[in-house]
């Protein structure tokens, strides 16, 4: 048996005796209840694809917004394959805070986000990781206004 008084999330589990009757109980039966799983590296603006390459192609055409858009529908689909939290390590490009606010606010439907926001990375990393953001965002927009 779980109870389920906190805007339908599961607060508590036990057996049925264990629950008074005047709470929101729901019976499961004989199923196995799994917490959610959390995935610690994620990228929620890159869609799947079976082939990298053109999905990294795919990707210098988009827009900020439009991959802000695939990363809302990635959060929901990662949350209904059971990842309830998620730390995404989306480059400084795009902020992940609103979706991870759209997300808190109940908004978006999604994983408990935790964004990264700088790469932990040593300077030099860091450095060549900012020249790669700074072509593909400039490869972005020359693509915008070229049509």
């Amino acid at each position: 048996m779980a109870d389920c008084r906190d805007r339908g999330k599961i607060t508590a589990v036990a057996p049925p005796r264990k629950f008074p009757t005047a709470r929101s109980v729901i019976d499961f039966g004989d199923a196995t209840l799994l917490p959610g799983f959390i995935d610690a590296h994620t990228h929620l603006t890159f869609p799947y694809s079976d082939d990298y390459k053109q999905q990294r192609l795919d990707n210098l055409q988009k827009t900020v917004a439009e991959r802000a858009l695939d990363a809302s529908v990635n959060a929901r689909v990662t949350l209904m394959a059971g990842f309830t939290t998620v730390r995404d390590v989306a480059p400084a490009i795009i902020s992940m805070s609103a979706l991870r606010n759209g997300i808190r606010n109940g908004d978006v439907p999604g994983p408990r986000m935790l964004v990264t926001v700088h790469a932990l990375a040593p300077p030099v990393v860091t450095a060549i990781m900012r020249t790669d953001i700074a072509r593909e965002f400039s490869a972005t927009n020359q693509a915008l206004w070229m049509g």
